[in-house]
């Protein structure tokens, strides 16, 4: 990729997430290498978008910040979380 093109939209969208799930969660990047046991720099890479992310490492982030996996029949809406406050996509309506 060169330098002036933009990140997938995938991991723009991933990565915004998981920063705002840390920030809610009030973690700083040092927290969160800490979890996945790496530089502070991946950290913020993978909040910009600019590097990929791996599915466990995914998990390990989440888990921290209190985020549950959804679970077949059960709404993300009606997880912990959601009622909790945190970030949780919920279709309005």
């Amino acid at each position: 990729m060169s330098a002036s093109a933009s990140p997938p939209v995938r991991r723009r969208l991933v990565g915004s997430a998981l920063r705002r799930y840390r920030e809610n969660f009030g973690l700083d990047l040092e927290d969160a290498a800490r979890v996945l046991d790496c530089d502070r720099s991946k950290i913020s890479r993978v909040e910009t978008g600019q590097r990929g992310i791996r599915a466990f490492e995914l998990r390990a982030l989440l888990t921290e910040y209190g985020i549950d996996e959804p679970r077949p029949g059960r709404s993300r809406c009606d997880r912990p979380a959601a009622r909790r406050g945190r970030l949780v996509a919920c279709p309005r309506g």
